[in-house]
C-alpha cells in the first residue's frame, strides 16, 4: 500500500516496546532537550527489541510534530513514509549476500558516506540504521569512521549489534552506547502473544529456552525447536563416543524448516537456514546439558554422558566450553556443518578412560 493510500492523519504506528522501555525513555528526552548523541550504539543480547527501539527512535528524529517526551506523533507525512520504509531520509545498511550470516559491503558504507552530506529530502534531519553492525568488518568501520569523526549535520547514526567485541575501539569510541537486557518471563510471553498462536506447553518449552530473548524464543518455535531438543535428548541419553557426528550433522542439516510467512528481508538462502538450524541445535546442547549435569550433582542421578561420578566439574566446565565455542563460531560465519561435527567429534572424545 503506497503513502497515498492512506487517510491524511492516519497513525501507522510500530510495535510497541516490551522490555527496556527505561532505555527508550532516557534517549527520548535527550533527543527533546537537543542532547541526544550523533551515533548511538545499541547493544544487548540477540532478539530484545533493539533494533525495534532503533526504528522509534529514528522515527522520532525524523518527525517534526514530536510531543513532549520526544516521542514520534505517528501520524504525520514523516511518520507514515517512515512505517512504509518510503522515507527518503531514511537510510539502512543491513547484512545481505549468500553467507550464512551475510555481510555489509565496504562500497555501501562509502555510497552512505556520500549520501548524508546532500540535502534531506524532507528538510528535518537524516537517519543511518545500522543492522548487526559487527559484520561491516574492519574495512567497513574504518570506512564508516570518517563518517563518524565528522559527522553532517542533523543526521542521527543507529548502530545495532550484539558483539561490540568486533566493533574497533574508534568506532565505539564515537558512539554512545544503549544497554538492552534481558526481558522477564511475563515480557517475553506477552511478545510472543503478538506473533502467533501457540499451545501453552510450547509456550513453556519456548520461555525455558529464550533466556530473556523472545527472538530466540521465536526461533525456538519458528526454526523447529522442539524436534531438535528430541534430537539433542537422543544424543545425551547415549554414553560418551556411541554416537555418530557424521550422520548426526547431517540429519541435523536434512531436517525440513517449519513453514512460515516472511517479509522480503527475511528471506534466507539455503546456507542461511541451516545456520539458523545448527545455531539452534547447539544452543539447545548447551542448555540441556547444563540441566542435566546440575541435575546430576544435586541429585545424584546416574546414567548418560552426564554421569559425574564422582562429579568431574573439569568435563563438565570442558563440554560447555565447547559448546559455546561452537556457537560464537557459528556467529563468526563459519560453515555450519563443520562447526557441528567439530563439536560432535569433540564431545566423542571426552569419553571416560
Amino acid at each position: 500500500m503506497s503513502l497515498d493510500d492512506r487517510e491524511e492523519g492516519e497513525v501507522l504506528d510500530l510495535s510497541p516496546l516490551v522490555g527496556n522501555e527505561a532505555v527508550l525513555e532516557e534517549a527520548f528526552s535527550a533527543l527533546q532537550a537537543g542532547r541526544l548523541h550523533h551515533a548511538l550504539c545499541l547493544t544487548g543480547p540477540k532478539g530484545v527489541g533493539k533494533s525495534l527501539a532503533a526504528r522509534h527512535l529514528g522515527r522520532a528524529f525524523l518527525c517534526p510534530e514530536r510531543s513532549g517526551g520526544g516521542r514520534a506523533c505517528g501520524s504525520c507525512r514523516s511518520c507514515r513514509r517512515v512505517a512504509l520504509g518510503s522515507h527518503p531520509d531514511w537510510m539502512e545498511l543491513r547484512p545481505s549476500g549468500a553467507s550464512a550470516l551475510g555481510t555489509i559491503s565496504v562500497d555501501r558504507v562509502r555510497e552512505m558516506a556520500q549520501r548524508v552530506w546532500r540535502k534531506p529530502g524532507e528538510g528535518v534531519g537524516r537517519v543511518v540504521l545500522i543492522e548487526a553492525a559487527h559484520l561491516l568488518g574492519v574495512v567497513g568501520q574504518n570506512a564508516l569512521l570518517k563518517t563518524l569523526e565528522e559527522p553532517p549535520p542533523s543526521t542521527l547514526f543507529l548502530l545495532v549489534t550484539p558483539r561490540t567485541a568486533e566493533l574497533l575501539p574508534t568506532v565505539l569510541s564515537r558512539c554512545q552506547i544503549l544497554r538492552f537486557a534481558p526481558l522477564p518471563a511475563e515480557q517475553v510471553r506477552q511478545v510472543l502473544s503478538r506473533k502467533g498462536s501457540w499451545s501453552e506447553e510450547e509456550l513453556e518449552e519456548a520461555l525455558a529456552f529464550s533466556e530473556g530473548s523472545p527472538g530466540r524464543a521465536l526461533a525456538f518455535l519458528e526454526e523447529g525447536g522442539r524436534v531438535l531438543r528430541e534430537k539433542v535428548r537422543e544424543l545425551l541419553a547415549l554414553p560418551f563416543g556411541r554416537w555418530d557426528p557424521f550422520l548426526l550433522t547431517q540429519e541435523i542439516l536434512a531436517l525440513e524448516e517449519k513453514e512460515r510467512p516472511r517479509g522480503p528481508e527475511e528471506e534466507l538462502t539455503p546456507a542461511q537456514a541451516r545456520r539458523r538450524r545448527v545455531l539452534l541445535f547447539v544452543q539447545l546442547l548447551q542448555q540441556e546439558a547444563a540441566a542435566g549435569f546440575r541435575a546430576s550433582l544435586l541429585e545424584g542421578a546416574r546414567g548418560g554422558p552426564y554421569d559425574p561420578d564422582p562429579p568431574d566439574p573439569e568435563r563438565i566446565e570442558t563440554w560447555l566450553a565447547r559448546c559455546f565455542q561452537a556457537e560464537q563460531n557459528l556467529l563468526s560465519n563459519l560453515d555450519p556443518a563443520l562447526v557441528l561435527e567439530v563439536l560432535l567429534l569433540d564431545l566423542a572424545g571426552m569419553g571416560r578412560a
